[in-house]
């Protein structure tokens, strides 16, 4: 129901409609309704459509994040690949429990900070899993050659 409304008010805005379906969340009494921006059919986390309604399907606010992205590799590594140099960077005891999946991310600094929104996303293998002691991580790696972009460990 908050679906159509969210899309009505973009409209009356003039503003592009986003595709795919939005998740819809609801806080503070207003209802979030939220599409995550794709490019090539690869998700960019954090960017996107937000459209924000009142109680009564009002809008409230928009936003729309764009971050600037890199130039994707001319080749893209395997999966299997991406999985295997994972494994390779993994302390003992932890286990990469998830198949690898495309996403635009922001590399991260040496300490594990992401760096300026205006240093543009790179295309990456993410693979997530768990540390021996049940901390959940995702490791990141450049889509072609496979390089460290990013570790978290706060999911």
């Amino acid at each position: 129901m908050r679906r159509p409304r969210a899309l009505r008010q973009l409209l009356r805005l003039g503003l592009e409609m986003p595709g795919g379906g939005p998740a819809v969340r609801s806080a503070a009494g207003r209802t979030l309704v939220l599409w995550t921006r794709e490019v090539r059919g690869v998700p960019v986390p954090g960017d996107g459509t937000r459209v924000v309604l009142n109680g009564v399907g009002e809008l409230v606010g928009f936003a729309i994040e764009e971050s600037p992205l890199a130039t994707p590799p001319a080749r893209l590594a395997r999966s299997d690949a991406a999985l295997r140099a994972v494994a390779a960077l993994l302390p003992s005891g932890a286990v990469a429990d998830a198949r690898p999946e495309l996403a635009w991310v922001l590399p991260t600094e040496g300490a594990g900070e992401p760096l300026s929104q205006r240093v543009p996303r790179r295309l990456a293998w993410c693979v997530r899993g768990v540390l021996r002691d049940g901390a959940a991580f995702e490791v990141q790696l450049d889509a072609g050659n496979l390089a460290l972009l990013g570790w978290d460990g706060a999911l």
